[in-house]
């Protein structure tokens, strides 16, 4: 290690290069590389055209090797084979926040984001403007859940990365120091905030702490000189000249004219990659493309919590990929097939006619196992085409890399030409369309390079030579070094001759080639060079010999140069048809995919289903029925001994047959149409696992895959929610039920008729009685209101009770014979048998109608440990809570029976008044309005016995008073129920 100038600076072999830079990298180094671009022998041929050539006096450093800067690498920006260590794409990403006048709401400020990606391997660009985020930041939230970026490039400024220590002082930094220009709700207002220049805020370095990796790294740049802006970006785009003026890539011409925030984050990222010596070689492609994280219109948005509360990609308690949805369902053959099945599972199909379609070519793949076998083979051999395509353009492919790109893409042709001919395979639609967009061209592109240079020579040299005739320079050079052979071989018979001894011979020392070696009795002319010696023999050279020598070297340098030159024609040469051979890799990465749906189908066990999609009828409401569903990733690990469950939400008029099978399953009912499940049952009893595998069989069944159920019939789900898991986000101070509520907040504004939404145990972070009134206010929502799909699994009896009462005298809390106060819900419960005696209880994790009559909270206590004198303890203590409930609900059930209604005008109670009806804010208000004429009355009627009798002028008084107020009350329960009524249809 020595000192250069401000660096550190290492020299390590070529050949173990990647060794020691994957070593600093891990460690969170950058790495300069420095390469010599010339031979000392190159150098000296140029100095000596220089000064034939009348070049002048020599510049300063012209008398040293040329060495370059020929990159700079980072973690999250490498493009070299041996340096790539997964498949799957590595981002960079470059973000802009910025404040802005709010359109919907006058005197508020809204907050967007401009954001731009790009994934160097494969020089893939991507672009997008998250509008009018939300306070928790969800847009940008499920963006980096999607992405997980390596390095991140902000604006310096604003609030700044923070400390990564989870603490006290770290939270505090970010709620302290306002500045002049920040508003009262910490929104910054300064002019460069409004084009995205002032750095991040508070709020979006929580989230980005919150959703990043601890290995992040961060980049701060300078605003507008280093991370340009939008106006800095179109300048610097059209003088760097990465294309041509008239042929800017369609989605840059649009955030040039339309999206300014985008346009500012994909001049931040080209700034960063210039400094890496990069952006011309990505950028150059063109490969620029809009990125919609949530794409509503033809997708089902899995938003960022559901990412993760689903276990999608990662494991939300280890951040493994064991047990994973993306690892049951990655089959994929080929590299670039599992990126884009990672992109499918991000966003999976919402229409039922490309879902559909999906599933067709996924049966054809099943049941046509002579086909699937031989492309089975075919990409099993794959090199990873799109990153090689990718360093054929930016001329950093070696020659071996360049070989196995062009006998993929062969190999990928006779596969389609294949396809194409097999007479017998009858082709579903999707793959039809897939053979038909995959190039006819192929074979003639192929054929054409496979004739411009020896592949034998290629493969066993490692260089590209062209065939004799196939490059002038080329030709001209060999001829050049043949002549210069020939004379070699005739100096050594001259030699032998001259000096009289047969036994001289060239040896070959070094640099030094070509020495004449010859017994040391043998006597040479006075003008011989000797070079080395033995006790045997002496090795010299002549004059001439010499000189041709040097001029063979020379030649051999100069073929060195042409052979460089050759194959960067030749790689210019591939590029021109990088769109064209792009198409095709497309293709066969969408194959890929299907395969893998096919491979991943076939390995559920049994039972498994296609599922059946329907078409929507218009209907605003949703439909989904599975029958013996099973957790996907579970049940694989557990075989056959998980338990099954039906699970049915919706309507059943006007669907397909296959929603109209038997019902003789425990959980539903004939004439239920409930689109909502009120899930109760004993802790471990499967209710969380219930909830997971309801989601991941919908998500299966939109990507296109089979799922694991007897049957499944799903009419499309616009977005999934879920609220699953007790979390705590320290960094952003805040607590787990603010971390619930906001979660919950977001599923509410955003739900719509047609969406999945799961919530378990909501309102546990906070006191019974508010977590209680929180679930039957948002149960209540979501039934009344939305009226979307959804299980909403809790622990809170009265709810449950509140909702449903028994139709005879003897029902009991697990009996279906009760009525439902709302309509939309079902009531539904995991099962268990009981020993109380023991205090043991057995999970029979079957779903049935009815409502759990405990949460046999005590018995999971025992069996986890917990001492069975505390366990006695805290159920006799349970059970004491339990009675002086029951016996203070009857005193006030007898109060009411003997008093009856105080008021004038018999109005209920509030005691009295279900909590589904209490949970609605506007009826709250109307109540609060009764119960205070209630007691108006009550005053009245005590002055009229006080006054004898007179009464008019109190009740009078009270009687104006409350007319006054019942008008605005009203005022503000109609505007309360037209918005909320409006979001409800709006959604």
């Amino acid at each position: 290690m020595t000192d250069r100038v401000n660096m550190r600076m290492a020299g390590v072999p070529e050949h173990s290069f990647d060794y020691w830079v994957a070593k600093f990298l891990a460690r969170g180094h950058k790495v300069a590389r420095v390469d010599q671009m010339e031979t000392k022998l190159a150098k000296d041929m140029r100095e000596r055209a220089q000064k034939a050539g009348g070049g002048g006096q020599a510049k300063k450093g012209d008398g040293l090797v040329a060495r370059e800067l020929t990159g700079v690498l980072t973690a999250g920006t490498l493009v070299d084979p041996g340096l790539l260590t997964q498949d799957l794409a590595t981002y960079c990403m470059a973000l802009v926040e910025a404040t802005h006048e709010d359109p919907e709401h006058a005197s508020a400020y809204a907050t967007s984001f401009g954001v731009a990606f790009v994934d160097t391997s494969t020089a893939q660009f991507h672009m997008c403007t998250i509008s009018c985020d939300d306070a928790d930041r969800s847009g940008l939230e499920t963006l980096l859940v999607q992405l997980s970026p390596r390095e991140i490039v902000y604006v310096r400024g604003g609030a700044g990365p923070g400390q990564r220590k989870v603490g006290g002082p770290s939270v505090l930094s970010l709620t302290k120091g306002a500045s002049d220009n920040t508003s009262a709700s910490g929104t910054d207002t300064s002019p460069d905030a409004w084009d995205g220049m002032a750095g991040l805020s508070q709020a979006t370095w929580r989230t980005l702490k919150n959703s990043c990796a601890s290995t992040t790294d961060w980049i701060a740049m300078t605003p507008r000189k280093e991370f340009w802006d939008a106006a800095t970006t179109r300048n610097e785009l059209s003088q760097a000249e990465y294309f041509d003026k008239d042929k800017w890539p369609e989605s840059l011409k649009t955030a040039s004219g339309s999206q300014p925030l985008a346009l500012a984050a994909v001049g931040g990222l080209l700034s960063y990659l210039r400094t890496l010596k990069l952006d011309r070689d990505l950028a150059s492609l063109g490969n620029f493309a809009f990125y919609a994280p949530m794409q509503s219109g033809s997708a089902l948005v899995l938003d960022g919590p559901t990412l993760a509360n689903l276990d999608i990609f990662t494991v939300l308690s280890d951040g493994g990929v064991q047990g994973t949805l993306f690892a049951l369902l990655n089959h994929a053959h080929t590299a670039f097939g599992r990126r884009l099945l990672q992109r499918w599972m991000c966003h999976p199909l919402r229409h039922a006619e490309a879902i559909n379609a999906r599933l067709d070519a996924v049966d054809f793949f099943l049941h046509s196992q002579s086909v699937r076998d031989a492309m089975v083979e075919a990409l099993s051999s794959l090199t990873d085409l799109e990153r090689g395509l990718s360093r054929i353009h930016a001329g950093r492919c070696r020659v071996p890399d360049f070989l196995a790109v062009l006998s993929g893409l062969q190999a990928i042709a006779n596969m389609m030409g294949s396809l194409r001919a097999d007479s017998t395979a009858k082709l579903p639609s999707r793959v039809a369309t897939l053979l038909h967009m995959f190039p006819s061209q192929m074979d003639g592109l192929l054929l054409e390079f496979a004739q411009s240079f020896d592949a034998a020579l290629a493969t066993s040299e490692g260089r590209l030579l062209p065939f004799a005739g196939g490059d002038a320079p080329f030709d001209e050079i060999s001829q050049q070094i043949a002549e210069i052979d020939g004379w070699l071989e005739q100096h050594l018979r001259d030699m032998r001759k001259k000096l009289g001894c047969s036994s001289i011979s060239y040896k070959h020392i070094g640099k030094e080639p070509y020495q004449l070696e010859m017994p040391v009795t043998v006597k040479v002319p006075d003008s011989f060079f000797r070079l080395s010696a033995t006790k045997a023999v002496n090795r010299y050279w002549s004059p001439e010999l010499r000189d041709k020598v040097q001029q063979r070297a020379e030649a051999l340098e100069t073929k060195s140069m042409v052979l460089d030159s050759f194959q960067t024609r030749l790689y210019e040469r591939f590029d021109r048809h990088y769109s064209l051979l792009m198409r095709a890799v497309a293709v066969v990465s969408e194959l890929d995919c299907l395969l893998a749906l096919a491979a991943a189908s076939s390995g559920l066990g049994a039972p498994a289903c296609r599922p059946a999609i329907l078409e929507s009828n218009g209907d605003a409401g949703g439909f989904i029925e599975f029958r013996q569903l099973r957790h996907p990733c579970v049940a694989l690990s557990t075989g056959a001994d998980f338990v099954a469950n039906d699970i049915v939400l919706g309507r059943r008029c006007g669907q397909s047959a296959t929603s109209q099978q038997s019902n003789a399953s425990s959980n539903d009912d004939d004439d239920d149409d409930a689109s909502m499940i009120l899930l109760t049952g004993p802790n471990m009893g499967g209710k969380s696992t219930l909830l997971r595998q309801l989601c991941l069989g919908v998500i299966m069944a939109q990507i296109g895959c089979y799922v694991p159920a007897q049957s499944a019939t799903v009419l499309p789900v616009d977005r999934l929610f879920t609220r699953i898991g007790a979390r705590d986000n320290l960094l952003a101070g805040r607590s787990t039920f603010m971390v619930e509520m906001a979660e919950t907040s977001t599923i509410l504004r955003y739900a719509t008729p047609r969406s999945l939404v799961v919530l378990d145990e909501l309102g546990r972070g906070t006191s019974t009685h508010d977590g209680e009134a929180v679930a039957y206010g948002v149960l209540h929502g979501l039934c009344s209101r939305l009226g979307c799909l959804g299980i909403f699994s809790t622990h809170y009896g009265l709810l449950a009770d509140s909702l449903l009462k028994p139709t005879t005298e003897h029902a009991t809390s697990t009996t279906s014979a009760r009525h439902h106060v709302e309509p939309h819900l079902r009531p539904m419960f995991m099962a268990c048998a009981v020993n109380e005696q023991e205090h043991r209880v057995t999970f029979l994790y079957r779903l049935q109608q009815g409502v759990a009559s405990k949460s046999h909270g005590m018995n999971v206590a025992a069996m986890a440990g917990v001492p069975l004198s505390i366990v006695r303890s805290a159920n006799a203590i349970a059970e004491r809570f339990e009675r002086e409930v029951k016996q203070k609900q009857a005193l006030k059930a007898s109060s009411v029976a003997v008093n009856g209604c105080s008021a004038a005008d018999n109005a209920t109670p509030l005691s009295t008044v279900p909590l589904t009806i209490q949970s609605d804010f506007a009826n709250l208000l109307r109540m609060a309005a009764l119960q205070a004429d209630a007691k108006v009355s009550d005053a009245a009627a005590a002055c009229h016995s006080d006054n004898g009798g007179d009464q008019k002028p109190v009740a009078g008084h009270h009687a104006a008073r409350r007319a006054n107020e019942n008008q605005y009350w009203s005022c503000i329960v109609d505007h309360l129920q037209k918005t909320m009524l409006g979001a409800s249809t709006n959604n």
